[in-house]
This record gives C-alpha cells, structure tokens and sequence, in this order.
C-alpha cells in the first residue's frame, strides 16, 4: 500500500508509529487500482467535533476503512473510557473508540457524497477498526466484533488481519461494492491533493483555488495576522512553507478581488508559480521583468504585494521599482515581506541591510515562521551540524540518513554520482523526475557532464521552459543558484567542496541542502 506521506507526521504517539510501519509492509495487490493509506486524515465536516480525524484511512478497490489506534492500557468503567500513556497518566473519555471510527467513517462518506455525488460515494464499501498495539484484547460486547479489533496479538500477524477486517466489512448487507477505476482515482487524489507526493505543502494548480490548504500553526497564524496588518514582514528558514504561504496569501487576497502581485528573483521560482499556482488577478513577475508584467497585465498599481525569497531584493532600486507599483506606496500600501537574511542571503548580490531598514521604518508586522514542513528531521540535524545554521523546528518526519562522499577529481565525482543514481533509481524505485541533481557549476563544466550516456540520456537540463511541469520526466539538473526556493523529494549535491575547506561558499551549501525533502546526498569535491 502507498502511504502519505511517505514517513510518518511528526506524533507523540509511539503507538501511531508502529502501526504506520506495519502498514506501509502491507501488501494488497489488486487489478483494479492502488490502495493508499492516509496517516491523520483531517475531517473539517465532522458531525460532532470542530475538527475530527483519523488516525489512519485506507482507501483502494474494496473500500475506505478508518482505523482507530490506541496505545498504552485501556479501560471502561460505567461506560467511561480511560487511557494509560507510557507515563502512566490516565485520560478520560465518554466517546469509545469504536464510537470515534464509525463517526469518522461516517462524516468522510458524507464529505465524498458532498464533494462527487452520492452515486460514487456509495459505490464504495464502508468500515473501521480500532487497534490496541500495546495491550491484549479479549473483551466480548455487543458494541464490537473480534474482526475490528487488532491487539498486540494481530499485530504479529498484521496483513491478515487488515485483509480479515476488510473481508468482514464487505460481507455486510450491500456494503460489497466496488467504485469505477476513475471514481477512485478521483477519490484517492481528493483525500490530501497536498500530500500525495513525498511531504511537499505545494498543491496542484487545479486545486490551489478549490481544496482547503494545510498549513502548520505557525503558517495558520501568519495568514490570520496579515489579514488584519496592511504590512508584515515574514522571516522563516528554507522549508518553513515562506513560499506556500505567499501563494495561499495571494490566493485568499485575490478571491477578494485584488490585484495581487507577487515578485521574486529568480526565474525558476517565477516561472514555477507562475503555472503551478494560477490564479486570477494574480501576476507573478523577477523584479528584473516588473516593467514588463506591468505593461502586459495593463495595472499600473495593484491593491497588495507579495515579495518571495525577498533577501535577494534587498536593494534601494529594487525597493523604488516595487513601491512605483503598490497602491499607496510601501508606506500606505499593503505588502508582505517573506525573507531568510541569515542563511540565505548572497547568493544574488550581497543584500543592502540599508534596504531592510527602510522596510522597517514602516513599522510592519514582523512574524517568524518557525516549523519545517519540507525537510525530514535527518536533515534539519545533518545542515544545523554542518552549517550551524537554522531550519526550525519538527521537520516531515524521520528519513535515511544523510550520505556524504568525499572524491578528488571530476571523473570520480561522475563515477560516484552514477552509484548513486542506481541506488536510488534502480534499486530504490524513485521515480527520475523524483531526484534533482544540483550543482555549483552549470552544466557543461559539472561533473554530470561526464556521465555515461545511458545517463546523460535519462537527465533533464532545467530552464525557464522546464520549471512550468516541474518535476516532469526526466532527472532534473540544476546550479544551485536558480533552484532557490524550490525542492524534490531526492536532492543529490555535487561540485562542492567540504563545508570545512571553504566557508565562503556556505550560502550554496545551506541551498542546496535544504532543498531535499526525504533524501539527500552529498558528493564533495577536495582540494
């Protein structure tokens, strides 16, 4: 079964844990489509809660189960439920955990009805579960059967008992029904359009305007504050969500119908916004095209401004062309700033501190954004070690670990890449257009160059043109430079020299690292 994500949402729940490593062995083959396994499935429609969830939702073929995970010791006494955490302390709850399945189970089959039509919400078949991966479970009540239930027993056993509560569920009364291979997809897709690949906060371009964005707290609360500031300045570590945040900002700023300009620096980035987050009334733009998006869009001022990756426009001439172009000017006009000066800055120019200052003078709300939701814990720990630098907090759950591999010379460097690439190509089973190769160097003078050709065959050079179906087939090649303010499930680095030969060029380093979600690989070349 495929799981989204693919590691495990930062929990407290030990429990939780071990159930998402028995489920992702789980193996169902079925001709009729994928089965998929969502780790915390939120449900805003709940019909009792603010905000319900399950814990895990398995959704293929023959059905969308929900599935209950108790850890620790449980109780119930006088119809009262009592929980014992491995601390040993004791929460209490009038609503059993078959109670929360079933109406999870139920609020999700009304969502899907709502979202497609009861004809293909009802083409498929309903159940839940509960599992109690700590204790052992011989309770018999009218309130459950044996087949919803896996205790520490089944969990030795856990693919036939997945494979029994299924097969439980489906000899129900009119409950044995298969959806249409389409409807599925349709359904699967629908359940967490953000997270079908590898971690990622980005959303396609289609849903962008019609799905509910998930945000972290901190992200919540940033777009909750700007919307009662006119001016914000934002500060945040690469993979804080800066970028996502920007867009559901001019997402939510234009559903209100504003003019909403977004500029950045780099073409990659504008060019990937650009197709992937279209919207209307929303005009993306390099500060060094401004004039021309201005003159194409024919809006001499817009109603708000959204500045990405803004330490790279900490210039007095970038400030005066952006302010020529705000409604009211940077002192009355609505604007906000997204910016990382401390790891990223230099990379495009060294950054006028002048020009922050005189942002400041403006005296706009200044918000940090301080939980990664892009980059595994892994690699939070591998560039805060390395680089001493800082990427917030919690990170897209546990990953692999960071390998890095010292070579002397370009064709060692090419030889080791190609290792590399059958690892997690052809042994791993990654997708190419799942790994991006980065380097400092363009690439006639990098080390790919001297790839065999099987390989030179399989690569992508990226460019303007590239970025707009980004990550599309192929592996992708990038200097590290362009590919700011984007990311890939698997980054591999290469043609720089070890963090501790060369402080000069640590800017690259932290870039380039912090572009991987889940895997990363470094390939130094010493001197």
């Amino acid at each position: 079964m495929k799981m989204v994500p693919n590691s495990p949402y930062s929990t407290t729940s030990r429990a939780e844990e071990k159930v998402y490593d028995k489920l992702k062995r789980v193996n169902i083959v079925d001709p009729k489509g994928e089965y998929y396994v969502y780790h915390s499935l939120n449900l805003p429609n709940h019909k009792t809660k603010i905000m319900g969830e399950i814990d895990f939702l398995i959704c293929g073929p023959k059905g969308i189960f929900a599935i209950e995970v108790k850890g620790g010791g449980v109780q119930c006494k006088d119809g009262e439920w009592h929980f014992t955490n491995r601390h040993g302390n004791v929460a209490r709850k009038r609503e059993g955990p078959f109670e929360q399945a079933r109406t999870a189970m139920f609020a999700l089959k009304k969502d899907i009805g709502r979202e497609f039509g009861s004809h293909i919400a009802n083409s498929f078949s309903y159940g839940y579960g509960v599992i109690f991966p700590d204790c052992r479970w011989a309770v018999e009540s009218s309130e459950w059967e044996a087949e919803q239930i896996a205790d520490l027993t089944s969990m030795r056993n856990f693919d036939r008992w997945i494979n029994d509560l299924i097969a439980y569920w489906r000899n129900k009364p009119y409950n044995d029904t298969r959806p249409l291979e389409k409807d599925l997809m349709a359904v699967q897709s629908y359940l967490r359009p953000a997270f079908e690949s590898a971690v990622p906060l980005f959303v396609q371009a289609e849903d962008i305007q019609s799905r509910i964005v998930q945000l972290t707290e901190d992200q919540m609360r940033l777009v909750d504050i700007v919307s009662s500031n006119d001016k914000v300045l934002c500060t945040g570590g690469a993979g804080t969500g800066k970028t996502f945040v920007a867009m559901e900002l001019a997402r939510r700023w234009s559903a209100g119908g504003e003019n909403v300009l977004v500029v950045c620096k780099s073409t990659f980035l504008k060019c990937y916004l650009d197709s992937h987050f279209n919207m209307e009334n929303v005009f993306v733009t390099t500060i060094d095209s401004l004039k021309t998006t201005v003159r194409r869009s024919g809006i001499e001022q817009f109603d708000s401004v959204i500045v990405d990756e803004g330490q790279d426009l900490f210039q007095l001439d970038y400030l005066d062309a952006i302010e020529e172009r705000t409604q009211g000017g940077l002192s009355n006009g609505k604007w906000c700033w997204f910016y990382d000066l401390n790891n990223q800055a230099g990379l495009f120019g060294t950054p006028d501190l002048e020009a922050l200052d005189f942002l400041k003078s403006f005296q706009p709300a200044t918000i940090p954004l301080s939980t990664n939701c892009r980059n595994t814990k892994v690699i939070l720990d591998k560039v805060k070690a390395t680089l001493g630098a800082d990427m917030g907090v919690n990170g897209a759950g546990s990953g692999p670990e960071v390998e890095e591999i010292v070579v002397k010379t370009a064709e060692e460097s090419a030889e080791t890449l190609q290792k590399v690439l059958i690892e997690v190509i052809n042994r791993g089973g990654l997708h190419l257009e799942d790994v991006v190769i980065l380097s400092s160097q363009d690439f006639e003078n990098s080390s790919v160059s001297k790839l065999p050709s099987k390989w030179l065959s399989r690569i992508r050079n990226l460019d303007e043109f590239s970025m707009r179906d980004f990550p599309s087939e192929g592996i992708g090649f990038s200097n590290i430079r362009d590919f700011k303010g984007l990311e890939s499930d698997a980054v591999i680095v290469i043609d720089l020299p070890p963090p501790s030969e060369q402080e000069t060029v640590h800017p690259f380093h932290y870039v380039a690292m912090s572009r991987a979600r889940s895997l990363l690989y470094l390939i130094y070349r010493s001197n």
